[in-house]
């Protein structure tokens, strides 16, 4: 996507929205783009996908390094899950992405967002890695299932699968 092609998509959401916070870069919204004009599913790994993408990043370089025994740098491979917290964070730019793009109206990713975080309310124990994993795994792959030939857009497959918090396949 290009720099204008991004700059007027953000301009259109300012025009509806007014300022938003939780706007996705160009990397992001180009990512999504691509996979929607290709038919695929829009997945984005929300511990990747995050409001602040530069300043994410920025930290990942920072702390994967560690000091060997001997004081020379050594590499580490970091992998955390995300905390509830930050996921609502995400899943809100994942949402204006999905905005910008015309994949979804503004309220459809909401209620789905909503059904996440009330199975992590009742069952705070499981979410790692077991409501990270059902999100995930509707997000990857089952929503294809959700979206047919009646469903207009990725957002009313994502109302569609928020009736169902057991995500049957």
């Amino acid at each position: 996507m290009s720099t204008a092609e991004f700059e007027q998509r953000k301009l259109e959401l300012y025009l509806k929205f007014g300022e938003v916070e939780d706007t996705p870069t160009r990397e992001q919204l180009s990512s999504l783009k691509e996979k929607l004009d290709s038919g695929a599913v829009p997945f984005a790994d929300l511990s990747i996908f995050t409001v602040d993408q530069h300043e994410r990043l920025k930290k990942a370089r920072l702390s994967a390094w560690n000091l060997d025994e001997d004081g020379s740098a050594k590499k580490v491979l970091i992998a955390r899950a995300i905390s509830p917290g930050e996921w609502g964070e995400n899943i809100r730019a994942y949402t204006m992405a999905m905005t910008m793009l015309g994949a979804s109206i503004f309220a459809d990713l909401p209620s789905y967002a909503r059904t996440i975080s009330k199975l992590q309310k009742v069952y705070p124990e499981f979410w790692t890695p077991t409501i990270m994993a059902a999100d995930e795994l509707m997000r990857s792959t089952k929503l294809s299932k959700y979206k047919s030939a009646t469903t207009e857009t990725c957002g009313s497959a994502f109302v569609d699968c928020a009736k169902y918090s057991a995500f049957p396949g």
